[in-house]
Formats: C-alpha cells, sequence, structure tokens
C-alpha cells in the first residue's frame, strides 16, 4: 500500500482532536513526557523554575538544531530521535501534545539554538491556525542551548506541578521517581528525589540476574507473604511502569538498552500484554524454579518457598523440597516457623 493509499484511509483533523483526548490533563503525564524527551535527547540535567504566569524548562539535552526538527516536534507520528532510540523507545510523536492539550495552558514557547516558536494552546487544535505554524518562528539573538520551554499557564497547574515533584505527600508517585543516574532534576533550585519508589522492588529479594542485559531482580514482596496486585514493575529508561499481575513476588526491571517489554502508548501508563511480557513473566518463574533447586535447603527461606508453592504449583511439585509443617502452632510469617 502507497503512502497516498495510507492517508486515504486518515482523516487528519479527527485524528488531532482524537490525540487531544488521548492525555489525561494530570499533571504527572506531563511531565513525564518532559522527562522522557529530555532523556532520549541525551540530557543530563533539567531545571524547572516558576512564577505566577506559569513555569519554565531548561535541558542540557542536543535541543532542536533547524526548523525541521521543529516540525519534527510538533509533527504527529515523527519523533526526529537517532535510529537506536527510535528502535528502543517506539516513541510516536505526540508527548509534547500532552502539554499543548492541557485546558490550563495558554500558550508554549519553544527555544533552542537560534530559533524560538510561540503557539497558542487553545488555537493550536484549529488546523488551519496549526497548518501556519511556520509563520510564529523567530530567531533570536543568543543561542539558548539545549530545549528550553517557556509555559504560560494557570497558578493552579503551576502549584501541582510544584507539589508533584516535591510534596511529601505525592513523592511517591511522582514522575521523576526512577530517573536516578540518568537525569538530575531541579525544581526552583530544590533537587529532586529521582531514586525508585520503595514498593516497586521486593521488600526481600531472592534473585539478582539479568534479562535481555538488563537489570533484574526478583524476591517476595512483602515480608509476611503478602500478595501485590503489582506483580511487576518495569523502569523504563526512567519511568516507573507498574504491571498488573497478581503475586506473592515481586520483580523489577530495570531497562537500559532494548525493549524487552512493550510500553502502551502513549503515555506508557502500562505494559502491552503480549508475548514480550509472557517471556518476562515465563523468565522469572523459570528463575525462582532455578533458585529453589540450586539453593542449599538450610539457606532457603522456608515463607519464599512456601509462596513458590502458592503461586507456581506445576513447577514447584517438581522441587527436591517443600515445607513440612509449621514449628509453632498459631504464628506465621517468621522464617523459623516452618521446616524443611
Amino acid at each position: 500500500m502507497s503512502a497516498s493509499q495510507i492517508n486515504d484511509l486518515i482523516n487528519p483533523a479527527r485524528l488531532r482532536l482524537g490525540i487531544k483526548r488521548a492525555f489525561t490533563g494530570d499533571v504527572n503525564e506531563v511531565l513525564s513526557e518532559i522527562f522522557q524527551n529530555a532523556m532520549r535527547a541525551g540530557a543530563q540535567n533539567i531545571r524547572i523554575t516558576t512564577d505566577d504566569r506559569g513555569f519554565t524548562y531548561q535541558d542540557d539535552g542536543r535541543g532542536l538544531r533547524d526548523e525541521s526538527d521543529f516540525e519534527a516536534l510538533l509533527k504527529l507520528g515523527e519523533s526526529g530521535w537517532d535510529q537506536h532510540v527510535k528502535e528502543d523507545h517506539q516513541s510516536i510523536g505526540v508527548g509534547i501534545h500532552s502539554l499543548l492539550a492541557h485546558d490550563e495552558v495558554q500558550s508554549v514557547t519553544f527555544s533552542s539554538n537560534l530559533l524560538s516558536l510561540t503557539i497558542d494552546a487553545h488555537l493550536w487544535w484549529d488546523w488551519q491556525y496549526a497548518a501556519r505554524w511556520r509563520e510564529n518562528i523567530r530567531t533570536i539573538c543568543f543561542p539558548a542551548p539545549g530545549m528550553n520551554i517557556g509555559v504560560m499557564c494557570s497558578k493552579a497547574l503551576t502549584d501541582q506541578l510544584v507539589k508533584a515533584l516535591t510534596d511529601a505527600w505525592l513523592i511517591y508517585r511522582s514522575p521523576a521517581r526512577g530517573y536516578y543516574g540518568l537525569l538530575t532534576i531541579m525544581i526552583n533550585d530544590i533537587v529532586v528525589n529521582t531514586s525508585v519508589p520503595e514498593d516497586a522492588a521486593p521488600s526481600v529479594a531472592l534473585i539478582e540476574t539479568s534479562y535481555q542485559n538488563n537489570r533484574l531482580v526478583i524476591g517476595l514482596y512483602g515480608k509476611e507473604g503478602y500478595a501485590t496486585q503489582n506483580g511487576i514493575w518495569v523502569n523504563f529508561y526512567g519511568q516507573m511502569i507498574p504491571v498488573d499481575q497478581y503475586s506473592r513476588f515481586q520483580a523489577y526491571l530495570e531497562v537500559r538498552q532494548g525493549r524487552p517489554v512493550n510500553p502502551m502508548s502513549p503515555s506508557r501508563c502500562g505494559i502491552i500484554k503480549d508475548e514480550s511480557l509472557t517471556r518476562l513473566c515465563d523468565f522469572i518463574r523459570d528463575s525462582l524454579f532455578e533458585y529453589f533447586s540450586r539453593t542449599p535447603i538450610e539457606e532457603i527461606d522456608p515463607l519464599a518457598l512456601s509462596q513458590f508453592y502458592h503461586d507456581y504449583p506445576a513447577q514447584a511439585s517438581k522441587l527436591p523440597c517443600f515445607v513440612a509443617a509449621r514449628r509453632k502452632r498459631y504464628e506465621s510469617g517468621k522464617a523459623d516457623d516452618y521446616c524443611l
């Protein structure tokens, strides 16, 4: 099928409006898209400054080199990234539109090198205005290194942004969590926490291995043997993505090369349940089986073993050991309560 034939199957105007509805308006979603773009552009440092009119964003990535890069930034389905980034991330070129689609945003100005482009966020979704975007490009007097974004928005959105990155009660779900070693992020001269959330890694680590050249940690979700709905957490180039899988074990996969699993588009809010995810789940199961098969009995955590029998009975039936009984009646959750 030729490009013209494919175009016949697409209604561009309605597709653009559909993209606008693809985003939730959550400030975390906007920040996640910006952080992912910065990481893909090779940035190491991000600085965000807020005031009563909105906020400014700066990074030290490659930026936008010429008008064609500005076009790639705005064009749906284009990304402008290097080939290896395209292959590993398979970005669909709509991330920056999460900012333009937000109801609280009035205008966005992109500045990089010697060019600057200001877009009216409310008019952007009118195809006639969007078609004339080049008329808004300006040459600036001094080069702007990296990517610079100036956002005029409501104070309510700015307050949400600050809270998302600094509030002690919200920090556990901050979109900056997971970017340690990749990005240093500051907001209003405050260093933002980029560590991996505590609940994304096993409480009792049993195995540390490699999956498709990426670090994988497998263990018990909790010391008491409780189950979790998110049996796998994927750190996809900095962005934390939970996998909906009920289990007493938990796995943390830190993706830094390739694409061992496939995040959902456009905002990577989950992992697609396909063959790639099935292979990962099988690898986790087989790694646990090998661990219990080869580890000396005296070194095995009885609670972990009993949970393996619960979650993977078919594989557990082939093990050379099993939990016989509790030593103390009516007590549970302690390793010395069991006999192997």
